[in-house]
């Protein structure tokens, strides 16, 4: 995740928040986030032990976790069309000579 303005000043703080996102989870996170009130700037409690991790930095690191699901499924996406291509053109080079023997006398 990149930097953002609601990073805390201590890098050491910024990873402690990081680990408890992640052990949290991304729907309990974005549940969390329904649930509370005030801006960017406030508090959000109940994300794992730490007490003061601000609304903003809970919304960043929820926006690049969903970038990187979107990003997973276009991945999959492209390697399955890939696999089918692949699959499909063996499947022809494989019926061949199967198709060759109907065509000849």
């Amino acid at each position: 995740m990149r930097k953002t303005e609601f990073d805390p000043a201590d890098p050491r703080q910024r990873k402690r928040w990081l680990k408890a996102l992640k052990n949290t989870g991304v729907e309990s996170v974005r549940i969390r986030l329904n649930q509370s009130t005030g801006g960017s700037r406030s508090s959000l409690t109940g994300i794992g032990t730490e007490l003061d991790i601000t609304r903003g930095f809970a919304e960043a690191w929820l926006d690049c976790q969903n970038r990187r699901r979107h990003l997973q499924t276009i991945i999959i996406s492209f390697a399955s069309a890939v696999a089918a291509t692949v699959g499909a053109a063996a499947a022809a080079i494989a019926a061949w000579p199967v198709i060759k023997g109907w065509w000849s006398p």
